[in-house]
């Protein structure tokens, strides 16, 4: 299993992407077939849980709380596309992904259309819509400025989204810190993900962390670019427009929004947002200050009166997709229970 992981985590990090394996010479499909590296998790989760999927909903398959998932998810429940969202924990997404896809990726965010067709770049989603919902999503990429607006989200997928992921998991993934993160790296998952996340977090948490070759070491030069973004940002900004380019959101402003999250907190991420205690106390100080700056309050605003929620509660959660589990926990543990049962009043017999 952790040899199958590995090959998953020190694949290419697409920088549009939450994982991807596209550029592996090995054939993906191999790990989850019999005799594959990852052949015991894969029957265990899909013996025990199931697809969230409803008929003529797009499906989108999630790592929940990934920044890059949050941007397909933002653009998808601001278009009239009826979807279900499929959430799983790190490492465990692939077994969802790598069958979606017939062997092609394990990348997330992922979304399997309602025609067939299967897609798992985040910009790659966005013009989708745009193009399948002309009269809803048009505001996404306006014919006037759609290079401009691509090349403003290409800037934030490869320079601010990864050195984001990098910061956070930097602390969230410190030994003394990582096994209170459980309920929230699984909420909404099924629980045979919960149960194998469990048992093997610590192990995952060492893999994702030589993967993306995260260290305290790396902490300086990721926060610099990270600051650096803000910069440039900022400076668009400086005339007062409200928006990254004029008085019009688009395709650029929900992509820097939904990548900045993990930092900005928005109340409407309130099941995403993670728990910062983690950070010392210097990096929080460098979190706030990005909240408060201009960069900081256009992500937070946009959430604010931009977001279009999932849920009628005020704050994002999946789209439902039917029950997750195959088997309920408690019925299995009832069996489980009146097995031993029945094993101890045979041998008492005897």
């Amino acid at each position: 299993f952790f040899r199958g992981f590995s090959l998953i985590m020190a694949a290419d990090l697409s920088p549009r992407s939450s994982v991807s394996i596209q550029n592996l010479k090995t054939v993906p499909e191999k790990w989850i077939q019999h005799g594959g590296e990852m052949y015991v998790p894969f029957k265990l989760v899909q013996w025990f849980s199931q697809p969230a999927t409803l008929d003529g909903h797009a499906r989108l398959i999630t790592i929940g709380y990934s920044h890059f998932c949050e941007k397909v998810r933002w653009g998808l429940d601001l278009s009239p596309l009826p979807y279900t969202e499929d959430c799983h924990p790190p490492g465990l997404h692939a077994f969802a992904t790598l069958v979606a896809s017939k062997g092609k990726a394990s990348m997330t965010p992922m979304v399997s259309f309602p025609d067939g067709e299967v897609m798992w770049e985040s910009t790659a989603i966005l013009r989708r819509l745009c193009k399948d919902y002309p009269d809803a999503c048009d505001w996404m990429y306006p014919t006037d400025m759609s290079d401009e607006v691509l090349k403003w989200e290409e800037y934030f997928d490869e320079v601010l989204g990864p050195p984001l992921r990098q910061f956070g998991y930097t602390f969230l993934l410190l030994p003394n810190n990582v096994r209170k993160y459980l309920g929230w790296l699984t909420w909404k998952n099924s629980w045979i993900e919960w149960l194998l996340m469990f048992f093997l977090l610590e192990q995952i948490a060492k893999k994702m962390k030589r993967a993306m070759k995260i260290s305290l070491e790396t902490v300086p030069t990721v926060l610099k670019d990270i600051r650096d973004v803000w910069t440039k940002v900022e400076e668009q900004l400086k005339d007062g427009r409200p928006y990254l380019l004029g008085d019009k959101m688009t395709a650029a402003d929900i992509t820097f929004a939904a990548l900045a999250f993990p930092l900005m907190a928005p109340p409407q991420m309130a099941h995403y947002n993670p728990d910062l205690s983690a950070f010392p106390e210097d990096m929080m100080r460098e979190v706030l200050a990005l909240r408060a700056s201009p960069a900081g309050q256009l992500a937070r605003r946009l959430y604010a009166t931009r977001r279009g929620l999932s849920s009628e509660n005020a704050v994002v959660c999946p789209r439902g997709g039917g029950r997750r589990d195959r088997v309920p926990l408690p019925l299995l543990v009832l069996l489980g229970i009146g097995a031993a049962a029945g094993m101890v009043l045979a041998w008492r017999r005897k």
